[in-house]
């Protein structure tokens, strides 16, 4: 690997790519329907930290590319059952 890296110009491209599994397309559309559900709280903690993560990225001249799982199948949460 490092043989790799020392033969790359100083022009490479840089790309930091976040995959999130745990976060599907479903629960983030959910989230952003919904301001005041627990997934929607969730989800503006993780924007800040990427956002913080994309200045980062910006200071060294490289990308940012946030994965999340696609399953459209995913359970999304429903009212919640009375005790």
């Amino acid at each position: 690997m490092l043989k790799a890296l020392q033969s790359i110009s100083s022009g490479y491209r840089r790309q930091v790519v976040v995959i999130q599994p745990r976060l599907t397309q479903a629960r983030e559309e959910y989230a952003r329907k919904h301001p005041k559900s627990r997934d929607a709280a969730r989800l503006r903690q993780l924007d800040t930290l990427l956002l913080e993560q994309e200045n980062s990225c910006h200071g060294l001249q490289a990308s940012l590319s946030v994965i999340c799982a696609n399953e459209p199948e995913a359970k999304l949460p429903g009212p919640r059952k009375k005790k």
